[in-house]
């Protein structure tokens, strides 16, 4: 009965709310809305007002600041209360299009949240909405986000079914700190009759044109994508004329061939949640038999791409969940339409035009524009490379069809030329990709390719290339040219491949002759076999560079990696390979303060590369810290306290302090704190070629107030054959006739055992995972380590000549200096 006088006014305003007629100008779906709200029980208001802090984990009551009511909910320790999660969300806001609330901040320090709203279409499938938030002021601020405006993950089951409400600061590539402190206030629902489009948040390097640019700037006929008509004069004399040419196009010619020969393909998602295997055969085969059709004119190639478009376009989708796969699938059949555009029929211009339409640039619409539509959309606005395959490859279809359809392409146009500045960023500001040199080459391919299509479409780029001039785009090229190591092969860190092979890249040669780099233009003619993109790219540039005055060592500042080697043009050269920057983005492993470390042609220490298994977590619903590959264990860093956790901060960034280097001597020091915070005080790495570049030296010093298991790990290259001298601290690594010395110079009390590439006893160990068959590694561990230091020098001989007699005298990491020329150097 008190309860009941107490909330009496309440159930009579509930009342009064529920059947009062319909204010002026309200809607039905306002009406609807304002009902639903009235309809929630006390503890939903209660939860919602943020009135008290047993409604919501992780959160503490506060009476100011407030904006309303009792009192308000702050948020604090984010890197402990890494999430608030509402206990009493409404079930359903099927209703609403709106979200409010009002958040407190210390400091406009761009820290980040997410808003999850779970709502999951099976019991055991994570699926939610989300939108991320970035607190970049002050004070109190009052924040509206459209539903159309959240993202969707793992096809939710809709706003009627809500299954949970929560605020995360972790996760999704987010990194948090206790620094900033957040009060929330009066959260809510409402329905907005405004229509809805999507703000474009970017920091721009270039004004995005007028829409109707576009369309005012097109050339009226096709070909107008990649390659013009005006081009192929050219073409043919480098495919008759130049012995370089004529060798890449029999290479071209064989792999069109051999395409030719192949069924057409057919609708399959080969891995179970990817059609993207077949998107990108799809685009092999267009550009190939498009090239040698413009080039020759032979109708077999016009009537096979047509059998190839026709099935395509005859797909049931393609693949929107996984928005690669429809990116992908829309340049080769923009390709396609314009390269044959003049010999196809108008019927069947009209088929591939449908099939663009429905399968992508319907899709890609709707994601620009906030519209409901099958598939993802939140790539539009992402920062690694699907950013530039998503919106690259939306652009190419719009701008092949732009004429025809020219209303919702030049909304996709428009759109996506803005979208597209979001991740060039992390090209500064020395040209380095953040995701490593695999995701180099694919962000390449899509962000080059919409620059020459927009150029040879439009007849300008509006200005872009020009904006980026002086910027870290501008050497881009600098990333694959230094982390290439002397035997052809990559830095493979992150999810860059095995690291073996010839690394080329046609997107070189792009760069060249944009940006007037002579260096890209001579590393891909040396490197590369000769592919169709190479013909396509290729604009000789007069070129009189000398390798040995390119300098031999490189820090990429921001994505903090650094190369350091002996020589250009020896294949036996030392070269090592130094990875710091941060963990827990697109792709990253486990991996700060690893390294490589090459000599005499051989890869004594290398990165193991990636785990294939990884990328099909809809097949094991495994988290990669399972995997040895990724785990900091697979690399050549340091294992603090070994268990089934990551050793190093999930979300940790590290940077190269010291990076110096001279003719004879050069050295990097990383500080590694912030990645093993839990464990120590201070952990410092340094990195050293010296003795004339002939001798490779890691030195880790680290500081500590309590006592830590330590391992320190470095895995040989296939093949080597290991020795153990001096008790352990002496190491002899042999291959093929050549020997790599490894002294242990400090702890006096260590040495190095040789283990298999095998995790450690209570790690994870998935039996799905690769078993890097035959690969062993080096390791020290120290039982109990406080204050240590921790170095290892490393000299590889021929066998012909005698054992190395090094200098093995340690300096401190704050002590060191390049070392003084020899003196007939000297002045």
């Amino acid at each position: 009965m008190v309860w009941f006088r107490a909330c009496l006014p309440l159930l009579i305003v509930f009342a009064w709310e529920a059947t009062r007629p319909s204010q002026a100008g309200e809607t039905p779906a306002a009406v609807a809305a304002a009902a639903a709200r009235q309809a929630w029980s006390p503890e939903i208001r209660d939860a919602l007002g943020f009135e008290t802090a047993e409604l919501w984990t992780n959160g503490t009551c506060v009476r100011e600041p407030k904006q309303s009511g009792q009192g308000a909910l702050r948020w604090d320790r984010h890197t402990v209360h890494g999430s608030l999660e509402c206990l009493q969300a409404p079930a359903d806001l099927a209703a609403f299009n709106t979200m409010t609330f009002w958040l407190h901040s210390n400091r406009a320090d761009n820290a980040t949240f997410m808003i999850i709203v779970e709502s999951r279409s099976e019991p055991n499938e994570f699926s939610y909405f989300s939108r991320q938030v970035t607190v970049d002021w002050t004070g109190w601020k009052r924040l509206e986000f459209h539903f159309r405006s959240f993202g969707s993950a793992r096809s939710p089951a809709g706003w009627h079914k809500i299954d949970k409400l929560r605020f995360a600061a972790s996760g999704w590539n987010q990194t948090p700190t206790d620094e900033a402190v957040w009060v929330l206030d009066e959260l809510d629902f409402s329905y907005s009759d405004q229509p809805y489009r999507p703000a474009i948040q970017v920091n721009k390097y270039v004004t995005e044109p007028a829409p109707e640019a576009f369309l005012h700037k097109l050339r009226p006929e096709h070909p107008r994508l990649i390659l013009l008509d005006e081009d192929l004069p050219r073409i043919k004399a480098l495919v008759t004329g130049d012995p370089r040419g004529q060798a890449w196009n029999a290479n071209a010619r064989r792999e069109a061939e051999s395409l030719y020969a192949k069924p057409v393909r057919e609708h399959e998602l080969t891995d179970g949640r990817r059609l993207l295997s077949i998107s990108r055969d799809v685009l092999n085969r267009l550009y190939h038999w498009g090239f040698f059709y413009r080039l020759e004119g032979d109708r077999k190639w016009l009537d096979r791409a047509w059998q190839e478009m026709e099935a395509v376009v005859g797909f049931p989708d393609w693949n929107p969940s996984h928005y690669l796969d429809t990116a992908e699938m829309m340049h080769a059949l923009a390709i396609g339409y314009d390269w044959f555009y003049r010999d196809l029929t108008e019927a069947q211009r009209k088929t591939i035009r449908d099939g663009l339409w429905q399968h992508g640039l319907r899709l890609s619409h709707a994601a620009y524009m906030g519209l409901p539509a099958e598939g993802s959309q939140g790539w539009r606005a992402v920062e690694n490379n699907w950013n530039f395959v998503c919106n690259g490859g939306s652009s190419l279809a719009a701008l092949a069809v732009l004429d025809e359809m020219p209303e919702p392409c030049t909304e996709i146009l428009h759109a996506a030329f803005q979208y597209l500045q979001i991740p060039l960023r992390h090209f500064e500001p020395d040209g380095a990709w953040w995701e490593g040199i695999g995701y180099w080459g694919y962000s390449m391919r899509y962000l080059l390719g919409y620059l020459q299509g927009l150029q040879t479409a439009c007849g300008t780029d509006f200005g872009f290339l020009d904006a980026l001039r002086d910027k870290g785009f501008s050497r881009a090229g600098d990333f694959p040219v230094y982390l290439v190591s002397p035997l052809g092969g990559i830095y493979n860190f992150a999810d860059s491949g095995s690291g073996s092979g010839q690394y080329q890249h046609w997107g070189l040669f792009y760069l060249a002759d944009k940006f007037q780099r002579p260096l890209y233009q001579v590393f891909q003619e040396q490197a590369t076999p000769g592919t169709l993109d190479d013909i396509l790219y290729y604009r000789p540039q007069p070129t009189e560079l000398a390798l040995q005055a390119v300098p031999l060592d490189k820090h990429f500042r921001g994505t903090e990696v650094a190369t350091m080697r002996s020589s250009w043009t020896d294949r036996e050269a030392l070269f090592a390979g130094i990875k710091c920057g941060k963990n827990g983005i697109a792709h990253a492993h486990q991996d700060l303060g690893s390294f490589v470390f090459y000599a005499l042609g051989e890869p004594w220490f290398i990165d193991l590369g990636t785990e294939r298994q990884t990328y099909l977590t809809h097949q094991h619903h495994l988290p990669k810290s399972e995997f040895y590959r990724i785990r900091e264990e697979g690399h050549n860093t340091l294992v603090f306290n070994p268990d089934r956790k990551f050793s190093q901060e999930a979300k940790a960034n590290s940077q190269i302090v010291r990076f110096e280097s001279s003719p004879e001597d050069v050295f990097a020091i990383a500080d590694l704190t912030e990645a093993y915070r839990r464990h120590a005080t201070s952990v410092q790495r340094g990195y050293r070629l010296f003795d004339q570049r002939r001798a490779f030296l890691v030195q880790d010093e680290i500081r500590s107030e309590q006592s830590n298991q330590l391992w320190w790990f470095a895995h040989g290259g296939a093949g080597i054959e290991y020795e153990l001298r001096d008790n352990g601290r002496h190491a002899l690594l042999r291959r093929k006739n050549k020997t790599c010395h490894a002294w242990l110079l400090a702890p006096a009390e260590a040495a190095f055992v040789v283990l298999d590439a095998q995790p450690l006893p209570g790690s994870p160990n998935p039996d799905i995972q690769n078993p890097n068959k035959g690969l062993r590694k080096l390791a020290v561990h120290l039982p109990q380590a406080e204050n240590v230091t921790l170095a290892a020098l490393f000299v590889p001989v021929h066998d012909t000549l005698p054992e190395p007699a090094p200098s093995r005298q340690l300096t401190p990491l704050d002590s060191w200096k390049l070392a003084a020329p020899p003196s007939d150097a000297r002045p």
